[in-house]
């Protein structure tokens, strides 16, 4: 049986379990069809789902031909589904043919011929609409060295690409490093569960390190490693847009946390660094926070499970109060109070982190009196923090901030409604009310 919405503007095709209470697949596959090549305007997503029971090559088929008559898409979605090389040369001219498609998802895909990226980027050659396209679980067994690459150099307008859990070889990942150089409209590439080795890794960072566009990188869960993190070292040193890194879980000690965190002394332009469920330990986080006082720019940090003990935390806040760029952390679960009294006893001397995520309530009800003074003292400063406390030792203050950080200090004063953090701002510069001129 298949499933159709009622709105004009969205038609799904969701091929389920056999039921008498509905009509056969191929009678609801063939209005599909009609509505697609009728109303060749007025459908603006599709949807092709056959998570429960599949999807024919004749249906698949069908559909495409009925897309290639519609120049209305928008958004094209196709889930578990057999895409062999017909289905695919039948899809290919219907993405073609929708002049206004803005993405293109296609996951899960039961067995899918090799030659899709090859046929995508000789089917979008130029396309100047498509700025959205997610290929998830489409192959197992690895795809053509070029193909990849190919696809980023044809598909100049493409903004956000994710190619997650994928096999991508050293080969293919080489290629995409080099198309990576020359592209300048791509700002998202996501390879999670990628199977990229140390070698594939440093091939696609040698590419990254001169690219001039890309905003965020994901890794996660790739087998990378400390070698691999050589790789990514040497990029940041060189690359001067990228803003967010991920490699998640993906088995990095304190060596490769050290190669990071000297090039992160160097890099000006990375904001947020994600390197969860690795196993940097202290040695490492020893290392991430001694760069953190040299690096002005980075912004988040999360670093959680990732054998970090007692003496690395320790060492962690007692840089903190000279991290000048810090705004958010996430630490995970902190075992020993000793480490939640540092890290409070650091933020009173911290002026920008006002973000602090810990197995620990930070964030507190001032009802609940189970809550320690200390996590009371902690969730204090990080709320001063983020009103602006900074500006109340700086010179030569703009006037005109003054009032932003006034509003700021009454919004984010205690839940129960108490300005305590304005009284602070008050009590620290009685003179702030002068300098502020509300005209």
């Amino acid at each position: 049986m298949a499933i159709r919405s009622l709105k004009r503007t969205l038609l799904v095709f969701v091929v389920m379990e056999e039921s008498s209470t509905f009509p056969d697949s191929n009678k609801w596959c063939g209005d599909l069809c009609r509505e697609l090549s009728t109303n060749t305007t007025d459908v603006e997503s599709l949807t092709i789902d056959g998570t429960l029971h599949g999807v024919e090559e004749t249906q698949l088929l069908s559909l495409f031909d009925a897309m290639r008559k519609n120049r209305g898409l928008t958004s094209f979605t196709l889930r578990h589904a057999d895409l062999s090389r017909a289905a695919i040369s039948a899809l290919a001219p219907a993405l073609k043919n929708s002049t206004f498609l803005e993405s293109i998802l296609i996951e899960e895909m039961n067995d899918t011929d090799e030659c899709l990226p090859e046929l995508l980027a000789v089917t979008l050659f130029f396309n100047r609409t498509i700025k959205q396209l997610i290929l998830r679980s489409c192959w197992a067994d690895g795809v053509s060295p070029y193909s990849l690459g190919s696809m980023l150099n044809t598909m100049l307008y493409l903004k956000d690409l994710h190619i997650c859990h994928n096999r991508i070889d050293v080969s293919v990942a080489e290629s995409i490093g080099v198309a990576l150089i020359k592209n300048t409209s791509l700002e998202v590439l996501d390879l999670t569960g990628c199977s990229m080795n140390c070698e594939a890794i440093c091939g696609l960072s040698r590419g990254l390190a001169y690219n001039s566009s890309l905003k965020k990188v994901v890794l996660d869960f790739n087998d990378f490693r400390d070698t691999g993190c050589m790789g990514l070292g040497l990029m940041l040193k060189k690359n001067t847009n990228l803003e967010e890194l991920h490699f998640f879980g993906n088995q990095v000690t304190a060596r490769g946390a050290s190669t990071l965190a000297d090039a992160l002394k160097v890099n000006k332009t990375l904001r947020a660094l994600e390197l969860s469920f690795n196993r940097i330990g202290d040695e490492g986080v020893i290392a991430l926070a001694e760069c953190l006082t040299f690096n002005t720019t980075l912004e988040k940090v999360w670093f959680p499970s990732n054998s970090v003990g007692c003496d690395g935390m320790l060492a962690f806040a007692d840089q903190l109060p000279r991290m000048k760029g810090l705004k958010e952390l996430y630490v995970g679960l902190l075992l020993d109070d000793d480490i939640e009294d540092a890290l409070a006893q650091a933020l009173k001397d911290n002026l920008q982190l006002s973000i602090l995520y810990m197995e620990k309530p930070v964030v507190v009800d001032e009802d609940d009196v189970t809550i320690s003074p200390v996590a009371r003292s902690m969730d204090f400063y990080l709320r001063c923090n983020k009103s602006g406390r900074r500006l109340l030792r700086e010179s030569n203050v703009d006037r005109k901030l003054w009032g932003r950080v006034l509003s700021s200090a009454i919004s984010n004063g205690r839940v129960d409604g108490a300005p305590d953090v304005l009284h602070f701002m008050i009590r620290s510069n009685p003179c702030l009310f002068e300098h502020f001129n509300p005209l």
